[in-house]
């Protein structure tokens, strides 16, 4: 078999924003082999596709307009210019000549850097970037895989240039995950704890809830928050493998285990890391705390009897590069916080795992970026939808991702598929998803 065409970029200022980019763009989503050079000579290599990234055009190759973000090594307020081309938004529109209408691997490189988020931004409650003082959002694209779109137009332009290049092919992907930041809603609280609940419940008149917190306790009833049976077993129906996350910080304010220290806890955590694939719930109050994370990952390893390889932040807490710096120096090598809380789409405009670039030091990491498209929290309490509602947003966000054959990421809570309470009717709303995805 002849090997496939491989891919030789020229560029006059090669660099590590360059070489991260292109490997995304060309190896991950294209599927061809590439490499950079620096040397005009390369242009009249022979057995190659050969590209031009510069500003200027030369005759007879492939010629990708060069914006010059990919050229440097700082961190800057960028004029990230809009535009319209091929009915889609493109960033860093080119001059007339080239072959592409647009600096597409400096656009790609924009997004997937999350460039925007070091800069200055108005926090929302929480102290995180808004969905809505993004560029995603204010042009209209955040509810796109823009970057799988551009890739797919790039292999068109580059096939009618040379019928002979042959491009990989890519599969549609669906990995759901279940953040457990409460494993029981009444159960293994102590008797204090539980007492205080129960007054509580009566004192606001909520009469149901405090029988049904006694009808648990007694046995008589599962605590309603206890979903692990039902989550492998749906998982068994539709051939699937949900990644569940463990919060391991200690209770108070914005992080909730008060479970964390109990012998149920740690039989619970050992059951399910022996069933599926578990990783860690960092804290809220690690994004404040470099050495939490070390301190929570060696509570996570006593519990499970292993290291976590995976991890997503509580409440999507991120500084960048801070927050990835600590869990790459965790030994974490797969993170999934990478969404937004307020809203569905693309954060970093992708729907493919993608490397951690670190802008203040220039340099890829080992860190791969699993993005997450749809969360539980997001439909219902910020988006304000429906189960009804809610279970056509999932499908087109599904839909938009097929297009693409991209990985669609989930995120449910354990407390979300009681279908008690405020969330009667969401169960449903977590099957459909099943149906969608996998059929």
């Amino acid at each position: 078999m002849t090997p496939a065409k491989q891919i030789i970029v020229f560029s006059p200022v090669p660099s590590p924003r360059l070489e991260y980019v292109c490997r995304f763009v060309f190896s991950d989503l294209c599927g061809v082999r590439f490499r950079i050079s620096g040397d005009p000579e390369s242009l009249m290599a022979s057995g190659f596709f050969r590209i031009s990234y510069a500003r200027d055009i030369h005759e007879g190759v492939f010629n990708l307009y060069a914006e010059g973000l990919l050229s440097e090594s700082h961190i800057h307020p960028v004029d990230a210019r809009l535009a319209e081309a091929g009915g889609q938004k493109i960033i860093f529109p080119a001059p007339p000549g080239f072959d592409m209408p647009f600096d597409i691997l400096g656009a790609s490189f924009f997004l997937l850097s999350r460039y925007e988020e070091y800069l200055p931004y108005v926090p929302d409650s929480e102290g995180r970037f808004r969905a809505e003082n993004s560029l995603a959002y204010r042009n209209g694209f955040l509810g796109e895989p823009v970057i799988e779109r551009w890739a797919v137009w790039l292999q068109q332009v580059m096939h009618r240039h040379d019928p002979s290049l042959v491009f990989g092919k890519r599969k549609f992907s669906f990995i759901p995950t279940i953040d457990v930041d409460n494993p029981w809603a009444y159960l293994h609280k102590g008797m204090l704890r539980n007492a205080g609940g129960l007054l509580k419940s009566l004192s606001g008149m909520t009469f149901r809830e405090a029988a049904g917190r006694v009808e648990v306790l007694l046995g008589n009833r599962s605590d309603p928050y206890d979903n692990f049976d039902y989550i492998i077993e749906n998982d068994n129906r539709h051939g699937c493998q949900s990644l569940i996350f463990f919060l391991t910080g200690n209770y108070g304010g914005r992080d909730s285990n008060y479970a964390l220290r109990s012998p149920a806890f740690s039989q619970l955590v050992r059951r399910l890391a022996s069933l599926r694939e578990t990783g860690i719930h960092f804290s809220w109050r690690s994004h404040r705390d470099s050495d939490l994370f070390m301190h929570e990952k060696q509570l996570f390893q006593s519990l499970t009897g292993h290291e976590p390889l995976c991890s997503r932040q509580h409440y999507l807490m991120m500084r960048f590069p801070d927050t990835f710096r600590d869990i790459v120096r965790a030994g974490i090598r797969s993170e999934y916080s990478m969404g937004y809380a307020s809203l569905t789409g693309f954060r970093a405009g992708t729907c493919t795992p993608f490397q951690f670039y670190d802008l203040v030091k220039d340099i890829a990491t080992g860190l791969t970026l699993y993005p997450f498209q749809v969360m539980d929290v997001t439909l219902k309490h910020y988006m304000k939808l429906d189960p009804r509602s809610a279970i056509r947003e999932i499908a087109k966000i599904i839909a938009r991702i097929r297009e693409v054959n991209g990985c669609f990421v989930s995120i449910w809570h354990n407390e979300s598929l009681s279908g008690q309470g405020e969330w009667k009717g969401w169960r449903e709303v977590y099957e459909a998803m099943f149906e969608e995805a996998v059929g």
